[in-house]
């Protein structure tokens, strides 16, 4: 087990078009834009810190945004990578990372003997060694104008709006924020929905029709509620 130099990424300078796999240390930015529910933002305003390795190569990082639609402060969470390979990213789909739920203020300070990261490590095999099986693996672009692109079906202006009108019947509410999270390899996709006042929401869409809906009963701890809509909805993990 060794303990990583700490450093503080933060993207503030323009590149050309390129993958992550380019950039120093990218690669905790792409896998914390798949927390679902942090929303892609400029990658500027994103701070990723290595904190700690394992002895078979996996990184446990802490990751903070500045996407504030939803928390009261920037949120932090930290986040185990599997490993990383031909521009990818592997971690387990539905146990990499928690949410801290109050404001983090120096990521270089967190205490990684925890008793939380110790349970994440214990979910994500820390000192073990390596299972492709049980990983999911994702790419994710960073453009020139710092936005996150994630791989995923073009949906066309009618699909879209078909799904809303779903989610707006669903949830009662005419007003409300929706994001791309994450797909799976069957084309089925998770959405995140901000309906105000507290209320959010993930949805899992079908070959661009509705699929299914929870309504999420804690903003930083919903990991139990997302596993049980993906099973329900015949979510393929990979």
């Amino acid at each position: 087990m060794k303990k990583i130099t700490a450093f503080i990424l933060i993207l503030a300078v323009a590149f050309t078009l390129a993958s992550c796999s380019n950039l120093s240390g990218c690669e905790g930015i792409v896998l914390g834009s798949y927390i679902p529910c942090f929303g892609d933002v400029d990658v500027r305003g994103i701070s990723t810190e290595p904190l700690e390795e394992d002895d078979y190569g996996r990184i446990l990082y802490a990751y903070r945004t500045p996407f504030k639609d939803i928390y009261p402060f920037f949120a932090t969470a930290v986040i185990i990578m599997q490993k990383f390979e031909n521009d990818q990213v592997y971690f387990y789909e539905d146990s990499f990372f928690f949410i801290y739920d109050y404001p983090v203020n120096n990521l270089s300070e967190i205490d990684v003997d925890s008793q939380k990261i110790n349970e994440l490590k214990v979910l994500n095999d820390w000192g073990e060694p390596l299972d492709e099986s049980k990983m999911s693996k994702r790419t994710v672009t960073v453009r020139p104008n710092f936005s996150i692109e994630k791989e995923r079906p073009e949906l066309s202006e009618h699909q879209m709006t078909h799904l809303e009108a779903n989610v707006r019947a669903e949830i009662g509410h005419d007003e409300f924020d929706m994001w791309f999270r994450d797909y799976d390899n069957e084309s089925r996709e998770l959405y995140f929905v901000n309906a105000g006042e507290g209320e959010y929401y993930f949805v899992i869409v079908s070959s661009c029709e509705y699929y299914s809906l929870v309504k999420i009963d804690d903003i930083f701890d919903y990991l139990g509620q997302l596993s049980e809509l993906k099973r329900s909805s015949g979510w393929n993990y990979g």
